[in-house]
Parts: C-alpha cells; sequence; structure tokens
C-alpha cells in the first residue's frame, strides 16, 4: 500500500489500464487463433483428402491381383516421404486389414482420420477395399502456437509502446505540471509568495493552476498589509515604550520629591508630640510609594525590550540579597522566611534585574496574602537535552487560591472577588509583569494552590552553568 501510494501517476495509469488492455489482447487473440485454425483445418483436411485419394487410386490394379506386398512398399514409402502421415491402412472389401503402415513413436497422438474408397478401374463401380489414413496436427499445433506467440510478442511491444506512450503523456500533461504546484504550494508552506504561478494549460490541471495563483495574489496581499500594519504598529509601539519612559519620569520625578519630603518632614517631626501629623505624613508616604510601584509595575509590562543582559553570578548570593531586602517586610505581617537550596551550579548566567523584579513581586505577593505564618524559598536544578534549567519555589500557607480564578491569573488588572480586592489592595498587575519578566528570560511559569492552605508560584528558567575560569574571573571583579 505504501508502494502503490508512492508510485508515479503515470505508472499507476498503466498499472490500472493493464488487466483491461490483457482481456482485450486475450479476446482478440482467441478470435485470431480460431480463425488461423479453421484455415489451417481446411489446409489439412484437403491435404488428407488429396493424399487418401492418391493412396486409393494407386492401390487399385495391387488389390485386383492381390498383391498386398506392393501396397505395403507403398504405404511405407508414403510414411517415411511425409512425416505429418501417422498410419496408412489398405482394407479389402470385406473390411479385412490387408496393408498396415504406422508410425510407432505417434501412437499417443490424436490423428485426423481419412478414409477413400478404393474403385476398379476404369468403371470405378466394383469396390475394392478402403484406404484409412491419420495425418497428424502438429503442423497444425505448431503454426498456431506461433500464432499466439506472434500475438503475445505483438502485445508486449504493444505495451511498451502504450506505456512509453502514457509515461510521456502523463508526464507532460500532470505529473511535471502537478509537480511544479507541489513546488509552488511548498514555497507558499515556507512563505515565499513573490513569486507568480505561470501555466499555459487550460484543463484541470491549468484551473487548478489559477486558482492557486488566486490564492497566492489573495495570500500576497494579505502578507503585504500585515506587514505594513506590523510595521506601523511596530512604530506605534515604539512611540508608546517611548511615552511612557518619558511619562514616568515625570511622574517619579513629583512622587519622588512627595516621598523624600515626606520622610523629611516626618523626621523633623519625630521630637515634636504630633501624633495626628505624623500618621498623616506616613500615609502620604506610603501612598507616595504604592503609587510609585504601580508606575513601575504598567512600565514593566508594557516595556517591549527583550534585549539579553545575563551576567555570571551566584545564585545563592542573589536569593541572600533578596532575602536581607525582604526581611522588614516579613516582619511587618509576622511572617517567616526560609530558604532552602537544591541546587548543584551555583554560578550561571543570569539577567540580574529582570530575576530580582520577578522574584520581589512573588514574595510581595506572599507576603500580602500570609500572616502569622510562614514564606518558603526552594532553588532547584536540572539538566535536560543540555540545557541547564533552574527552578525557583516561592511558597506560602496564607489564604490560597480558588481554583476558578487560576486561569486567569496571569493575565493583566485580573484579581480575586472585590472583597479580597478590598482588603488586601492591589492593581492586578504583579503576576502579569511576573510572567512577561519570566517570558522574556525564555522561562515559564506556573501555581498551584489549595484555598485555605496557601500556594505555590515555580519559576523555571533556562541559566546556563558559568565554567569555572569565569567564575574565577567574576570572583575578583567582586
Amino acid at each position: 500500500m505504501k508502494v502503490w501510494k508512492k508510485a508515479n501517476i503515470g505508472i499507476k495509469f498503466i498499472l490500472t489500464a493493464f488487466p483491461a488492455m490483457a482481456i482485450i489482447v486475450v479476446l482478440l487473440g482467441s478470435y485470431y487463433v480460431q480463425d488461423d485454425r479453421k484455415i489451417l483445418r481446411r489446409q489439412l483436411d484437403t491435404l488428407g483428402a488429396g493424399l487418401s485419394q492418391a493412396t486409393a487410386s494407386f492401390c487399385a490394379a495391387p488389390m485386383v491381383v492381390q498383391d498386398y506386398v506392393t501396397i505395403k512398399t507403398y504405404t511405407d514409402n508414403l510414411i517415411r516421404g511425409n512425416e505429418d502421415i501417422i498410419f496408412v491402412y489398405v482394407l479389402d472389401a470385406d473390411n479385412n486389414l490387408v496393408s498396415s503402415s504406422a508410425l510407432e513413436d505417434k501412437t499417443d497422438v490424436v490423428p485426423f482420420v481419412y478414409e477413400r474408397d478404393i474403385l476398379k478401374e476404369p468403371t470405378r463401380v466394383r469396390k475394392l477395399g478402403s484406404v484409412v489414413l491419420g495425418l497428424s496436427p502438429r503442423q497444425m499445433d505448431l503454426a498456431v502456437s506461433e500464432r499466439i506467440y506472434d500475438i503475445a510478442m505483438g502485445f508486449v511491444v504493444l505495451f511498451i509502446v502504450f506505456s512509453v506512450m502514457i509515461v510521456f503523456l502523463v508526464k507532460t500533461v500532470v505529473t511535471d505540471p502537478l509537480k511544479k504546484l507541489g513546488d509552488v504550494a511548498e514555497a507558499l508552506g515556507k512563505g515565499v509568495l513573490a513569486n507568480p504561478i505561470t501555466m499555459d494549460q487550460e484543463d484541470e490541471v491549468g484551473r487548478l493552476a489559477k486558482n492557486l495563483e488566486t490564492m497566492r495574489t489573495n495570500l500576497f496581499d494579505s502578507y503585504t498589509m500585515v506587514r505594513r500594519k506590523n510595521d506601523q504598529l511596530k512604530s506605534l509601539d515604539k512611540m508608546k515604550d517611548e511615552f511612557l519612559s518619558n511619562m514616568t519620569h515625570e511622574l517619579k520625578t513629583p512622587l519622588h520629591a512627595i516621598i523624600g519630603y515626606s520622610e523629611l518632614a516626618r523626621e523633623d517631626l519625630n521630637n515634636q508630640v504630633n501624633d495626628q501629623l505624623l500618621e498623616d505624613l506616613n500615609k502620604i508616604e506610603a501612598s507616595g510609594r504604592r503609587l510609585l510601584e504601580i508606575v513601575n509595575n504598567i512600565l514593566s509590562l508594557s516595556s517591549s525590550n527583550e534585549s539579553d543582559n545575563r551576567v555570571p553570578y551566584s545564585l545563592m548570593a542573589l536569593i541572600e540579597e533578596l532575602r536581607l531586602g525582604f526581611e522588614v517586610e516579613v516582619y511587618k505581617n509576622s511572617n517567616k522566611l526560609l530558604v532552602q537550596f537544591h541546587h548543584t551550579h551555583d554560578y550561571v548566567q543570569v539577567d540580574i534585574s529582570r530575576f530580582k523584579q520577578m522574584l520581589v513581586h512573588l514574595l510581595n505577593n506572599a507576603n500580602k496574602f500570609t500572616h502569622n505564618g510562614k514564606i518558603t524559598i526552594d532553588i532547584f536544578d536540572e539538566t535536560d537535552e543540555d540545557q541547564h534549567w533552574v527552578t525557583v519555589s516561592v511558597g506560602d500557607d496564607g489564604i490560597g487560591i480558588d481554583q476558578e480564578y487560576l486561569k486567569n491569573l496571569f493575565l493583566p488588572f485580573s484579581q480575586m472577588d472585590s472583597s479580597l480586592t478590598r482588603k488586601y489592595e492591589g492593581t492586578g498587575l504583579g503576576l502579569a509583569v511576573c510572567k512577561k519578566l519570566c517570558e522574556s528570560m525564555h522561562g515559564e511559569i506556573n501555581v498551584s494552590s489549595v484555598k485555605g492552605q496557601g500556594s505555590v508560584f515555580n519559576v523555571r528558567l533556562p541559566l546556563p552553568v558559568v565554567k569555572e575560569g569565569d567564575q574565577n574571573e567574576r570572583r575578583s571583579r567582586q
């Protein structure tokens, strides 16, 4: 079946037509063979009648005088002189055998038998006996066999000529055009749309080529339009990034001023008893920091920068920096932060800024929904197909996440129910930023959670291992 599927169309056509051709040749051959057989039988009958008549005429005189020796000599010579004669029997008037001549090696052949009466000359009225002559059908069978052979050879020659013509015709009219269309379709599949499809045929293949050309034209026009729109979108995206960069700069400057002046005012009032004013300053500072965080999240989510900023760095040192910087926040919610290292390669190529920013979001998220609990950081690594992967798991035993919210958890502005939003605040950007940062480092992020028991966020990143020489160079720089 596989061979048939891969076979050339011309070969398939020939093999399909072969049984019909063979049947036609057999029927025509049978007709001509039977016709030749009839002709050969008539010729054989003419020969048998002539030989039997000649033998009867010769035996007339010897039969009158009963000279059977002469008759025997004549019939023996007749058999030896004609290989088609199998036997010659001479009978008297009472049907008694008076002479018998036969070939012993042809006794198994079924002969054609011819019989003639021996009449007394000159009146040819009185019957003196009869001659029975048997002719072999060998010559006729040989002629029939030769005829069958000629027909078979003619069929073979005809079939070869027909096959060559069919293969050439199919190759010219069907196979070559289809191969050309196949190459064009393959090129279209690879996105090569600029080359027009030209074909002079007006048959089914030609119509297929015209339809394919129409499709190519439509695809090319659509691709051109999409590319033009894409260029416009890239330009707009660049303008958007520039706008956001400028706007965030414009927003950050007054926000930093608000936070800075509120810190200075609070320090000035520390020695004075004015609790209400201090509380208001703390609210101003907290609101400023919160607004600054939102601005940074929007910038991170909107940024299209995917440049590779990886440098050799120690995972343990990186996690330790994060732990030290996060201890105060954890302490505010009466939580504990536990770090466990399970990795075998410490020095890796890592984008420090994105890595820290992503983990800070995950730690903030875990700390926000956990009180009097435990937050864990576990680091694992593995090598898969010559690629070194590092998995960082951030877990907590906080309120957990309902299963219906998990599928949309990493979408921008996605949040749990409104009551939790009002209680814990937030814009729903933090986890979306985490996902974008993770994907920008060619990694993946997922979450597992049980309502009321806590959540675990797993970040899996491809971080190449740094060789020993590069580690020593990094340490010397530090």
